[in-house]
C-alpha cells in the first residue's frame, strides 16, 4: 500500500472534527487539546507530512500526553469515526497498526495486529484480543481494512 501525504483538505477535515485550526510550521500541523482545569492533562497532537526518509516521502502522526509519547509512521489511510475520533492507519499484507485520537483527550494505539483477527468469530476471540478486534472490526465493516 502506498504512503499517504495528507492534503490541505485532509487537514481541514480533521480541524473541523476537532473544532480548532492547527498551528502550522512548515510541513507540521499541531493541535493542543486542553485537559480539564489541570494543564498536566493537555494533549499535543501533530501531523508531519512530506517527511523524507531515504528514498520515500512519508507522513507521521505524533501525540504527546502526560502518560507518554506515541508515533505512527508511514500513514497510508485515515478515517473519522463520529462523533469525535480520527484514526490513522499503516499496514502490510499481514498486519495493521492504527493510532486514534479524540477531541476529549482519548488516545489509543494498536500495533502490528494480525489481519487474521478480522476473520475470527467475535465470540471465539481470546479476551486479550477483544478490544483491538472490536476496534478494527468497525473499520473492516466499512471496507477500510483490506
Amino acid at each position: 500500500m502506498q504512503d499517504l501525504l495528507l492534503s490541505a483538505d485532509d487537514i481541514k477535515s480533521i480541524a473541523k472534527l476537532f473544532g480548532q485550526e492547527p498551528k502550522k510550521s512548515e510541513n507540521t500541523y499541531t493541535w493542543t487539546f486542553k485537559g480539564s482545569n489541570d494543564s498536566q492533562h493537555n494533549i499535543y497532537f501533530s501531523i508531519h507530512t512530506g517527511i523524507n526518509l531515504l528514498d520515500r516521502t512519508i507522513s507521521i502522526v505524533s501525540v504527546q500526553t502526560i502518560y507518554g509519547y506515541y508515533e505512527l509512521h508511514n500513514i497510508q489511510r485515515w478515517e473519522i469515526l463520529l462523533p469525535d475520533e480520527v484514526f490513522f492507519f499503516t499496514e502490510t499484507n499481514d498486519e495493521i497498526s492504527c493510532l486514534s485520537i479524540s477531541k476529549n483527550n482519548g488516545v489509543s494505539i494498536f500495533s502490528n495486529l494480525s489481519k487474521d483477527i478480522l476473520s475470527i468469530d467475535i465470540t471465539e476471540v481470546d479476551p486479550s484480543l477483544l478490544l483491538s478486534t472490536l476496534q478494527l472490526s468497525i473499520f473492516d465493516s466499512k471496507n477500510i481494512c483490506q
